[in-house]
């Protein structure tokens, strides 16, 4: 399970309170919001935020409200927003008394699996380094695979039904979106349950992008803006994460992240 955290913790990522929430764009960041899902099943998520202090600072990188007050962060290349996430997510309890059934745990993780996927794999293209320099013309998800696993918390269960866990608690959804290139990203994602630390399923996505370079906006700036972004095709991170901070690159050196 990723160091992170608690979702009771003090610690927390301040930006953008993200009032869009009902949009699956992949240029869009979440942070700590709610969301009604099929119009009736409340949805809490907050981001994970890791305890390593280097990788923290990475995620700085796709706070709205953080590049607006350090825009200098945005014309150095070694700012790239690695592709990877935590995020607390839990259902709110349904009012009555009766606890979900194992089946509706399952059925509701399913639900929530497709969440913030499609953004994972853009952020290294819309964020840091390369926030506003490169406009999303279209997204959609070409798959999705979700894998659900043993618990290995019950010895008298039969082993079809060991899998175990309650959604209404928190659970710490793990992305990462190790190559994107062609137009297309591949995504992979771990749930974990926060009582015991075990993986309880794995989720993977490919997704199709379409996007390209922005024209600068503000033609009133006498200021000079360079909008050359690191383009898609170099940004291959081809290490697993949280280790990896050198996405390899032919537009600028290796940046050390």
């Amino acid at each position: 399970m990723p160091k992170v955290y608690s979702p009771e913790s003090s610690v927390r990522k301040l930006g953008d309170s993200q009032t869009r929430n009902k949009t699956m764009n992949i240029d869009d960041y979440y942070f700590d919001n709610d969301d009604i899902m099929v119009n009736k099943i409340k949805l809490r998520t907050q981001l994970g935020v890791p305890i390593d202090k280097e990788i923290s600072k990475n995620f700085d990188l796709g706070i709205n409200e953080y590049l607006k007050k350090f825009k200098d962060i945005t014309t150095n290349p070694k700012n790239i927003r690695i592709p990877y996430n935590n995020r607390w997510m839990k259902i709110e309890k349904p009012d009555t008394s009766k606890p979900l059934t194992k089946a509706m745990n399952i059925i509701l993780l399913a639900l929530i699996s497709d969440f913030t996927v499609m953004m994972n794999a853009g952020l290294p293209h819309f964020w840091g380094y390369n926030f506003d320099k490169n406009d999303l013309i279209m997204t959609v998800s070409l798959d999705h695979a979700m894998y659900f696993h043993h618990n290995h918390t019950s010895t008298t269960e039969k082993s079809s039904t060991k899998i175990n866990f309650d959604i209404t608690d928190w659970i710490l959804f793990e992305l990462e979106a190790p190559i994107t290139k062609n137009g297309r990203g591949y995504i992979t994602g771990r749930f974990f349950e926060k009582s015991s630390g075990n993986l309880i399923a794995s989720i993977s996505q490919e997704v199709l992008f379409r996007s390209q370079p922005s024209k600068q906006k503000d033609t009133q700036n006498t200021d000079t803006i360079d909008m050359s972004s690191s383009i898609a095709k170099n940004l291959i991170f081809d290490k697993p994460f949280p280790t990896n901070f050198t996405p390899s690159s032919n537009h600028n050196p290796k940046p050390k992240l």
